[in-house]
C-alpha cells in the first residue's frame, strides 16, 4: 500500500495561516511562494550544507553526456538546473516549477552566472509541455514529495524520457539506524521550525516539511513505484544515514 494513500494529514495542514482545507498542491504553492527568499539559504541550514554535495553526486552519478538535453522538475530556485546545464553544455537544459516567485530567483541566478543554454518555465509535473520520448535526463530534487500523485508524476516522466534515458530523484528519507531515526524525528519536528522562526520569522512553512517527508514514501516503496512506473536498474543511493536517498532509473530500451 502507497504510504501517501494512508498517511492522515495534520491539524496544520488541514487549516493554517495559508487557508482552510486547500488541496495540498495549492497548499505547496502557496508555502514555496512564502519562503522564496530565503529557500536557499534555509536548504543550506537544515541540511547542514550538505544539500550542495548530494546535488552534485546526482549530477556524477547520470554520467551526461554533453550535447543531449535534459530537464530538472520542481526545479526551484535553480541551484541543481544550473549545475546540469554547464555540465551537459551545448546542450539544452530546461528548469520547470510552479511558484513563479521561485522561477524569478532562478532567473536572477541565471543572468547572475551567464548560462546561456538553460530555459525556465512555469508548469506541472502531471501536465508536462514536451513529446514523448524528449529528454535524455530527468532530475527532480525535494520536489517530488510535494507532488499529490507520486505516480502519475513518475509516469508522466516516463513518457517524456527517451528510450534509454535516466530519471534521477533526491528526496528526503527516513533513517532506519536505531536511536538516529529518533534523533532525526525530533531535530525535524521541532529544531527545524525553530529554525525556520530565527531565519525566516515563521515556524509554519517548516512544519510542512516534516510532514512532507514523513507521509513521502521510504526509499525501497519509492523504488517500487519507480518499477510500477516503467523504470528499471533502479539504484538507490542513501545520505547521511539515510536523512535522504537518490533513486535512480532507467527508461528501457524498448518501451513497455
Amino acid at each position: 500500500m502507497n504510504n501517501e494513500k494512508t498517511v492522515e494529514p495534520s491539524p496544520w495542514l488541514k487549516q493554517n495561516k495559508f487557508g482552510i482545507s486547500s488541496t495540498k498542491e495549492n497548499q505547496t504553492h502557496q508555502i514555496f511562494e512564502s519562503i522564496s527568499e530565503r529557500y536557499d539559504m534555509m536548504n543550506s541550514v537544515i541540511s547542514i550544507f550538505l544539500h550542495k554535495v548530494w546535488r552534485k553526486d546526482v549530477i556524477k552519478s547520470i554520467k551526461l553526456i554533453k550535447g543531449t538535453n535534459a530537464i530538472d522538475l520542481c526545479c526551484g530556485t535553480g541551484e541543481l538546473t544550473l549545475t546540469l546545464a554547464q555540465a551537459i553544455c551545448p546542450g539544452k537544459v530546461y528548469g520547470l516549477d510552479f511558484s513563479e516567485k521561485m522561477l524569478e530567483k532562478a532567473r536572477e541566478k541565471e543572468k547572475r552566472f551567464n548560462v546561456p543554454n538553460v530555459n525556465f518555465l512555469s508548469g506541472n509535473v502531471k501536465n508536462l509541455p514536451f513529446e514523448n520520448d524528449f529528454f535524455h535526463y530527468v532530475t527532480v530534487c525535494f520536489g517530488l514529495r510535494n507532488v499529490a500523485d507520486y505516480m502519475d508524476a513518475l509516469k508522466e516522466i516516463h513518457r517524456v524520457l527517451k528510450p534509454g534515458g535516466k530519471l534521477a530523484c533526491l528526496e528526503t528519507s527516513r533513517p532506519t539506524i536505531p536511536v538516529f531515526k529518533e534523533l532525526y524525528y525530533l531535530y525535524m519536528r521541532f529544531l527545524v521550525p525553530y529554525l525556520g522562526k530565527i531565519f525566516t520569522g515563521s515556524a509554519e512553512e517548516y512544519l510542512w516539511l516534516q510532514e512532507s517527508t514523513w507521509a513521502f514514501p521510504d526509499k525501497k516503496t519509492l523504488a517500487v513505484q519507480f518499477r510500477k512506473a516503467g523504470f528499471e536498474n533502479i539504484v538507490i543511493k542513501q545520505y547521511l544515514g539515510g536523512v535522504a536517498a537518490m533513486h535512480l532509473g532507467i527508461k528501457p530500451l524498448n518501451k513497455q
